[in-house]
């Protein structure tokens, strides 16, 4: 949980004042959203996630959109067809977008067969897309393709990736901010 934490203290420094951002289900945009709720108060955020909707209603200043659907009881999150009409209305800022996995080889991965659809239409509607993940999940792969790196702007994780993962990320020009270090 603290690299989490230490991915969302990261990712809200990407956040200005006022934007349209989205946050799909995932215990990292969890993170990003209790910390939303302290250091923002205009933002208009784009969720299909039950937890994160909690969270952010306690700030009565927040536009919060969240999705229809249906209701995928282990995630706590809506998906579905409803859901990717609700976002695909909408013109988004940021999008802080958790996955299952991801490599140079195979981008971005998830097993979570609901949230897929999910992820390509926030993407589908986003100016910059970011990918919050802890370092366990480099160069690893799941068995549903979502896009490759090249499609994304940056990737936050924390301080524990190898070396040699961030330098081929970086030779490969795909952004990297690790939080105490900055972008490499």
């Amino acid at each position: 949980m603290e690299k989490k934490q230490e991915i969302a203290l990261g990712a809200v420094e990407l956040i200005e004042e006022g934007q349209a951002i989205a946050l799909n289900g995932g215990t990292t945009t969890v993170e990003i959203a209790k910390i939303l709720v302290e250091k923002f108060h205009r933002l208009t955020i784009f969720t299909n996630d039950l937890q994160i909707l909690n969270i952010l209603g306690t700030n009565k200043d927040f536009n919060i959109i969240l999705t229809g659907g249906f209701y995928n009881h282990e995630e706590r999150t809506l998906y579905d067809k409803q859901c990717e009409e609700v976002l695909a209305a909408f013109n988004i800022d940021i999008a802080f977008i958790t996955v299952n996995a991801l490599s140079y080889e195979h981008g971005l991965t998830d097993f979570r067969v609901h949230e897929v659809g999910v992820i390509k239409t926030i993407f589908s509607r986003t100016k910059y897309k970011v990918v919050v993940a802890d370092s366990s999940k480099f160069e690893t792969s799941s068995y549903i393709n979502i896009c490759s790196l090249k499609d994304i702007d940056l990737i936050v994780t924390d301080n524990s990736i190898p070396s040699h993962i961030a330098e081929k990320y970086n030779n490969h020009n795909i952004r990297v901010l690790f939080q105490n270090e900055g972008t490499r």
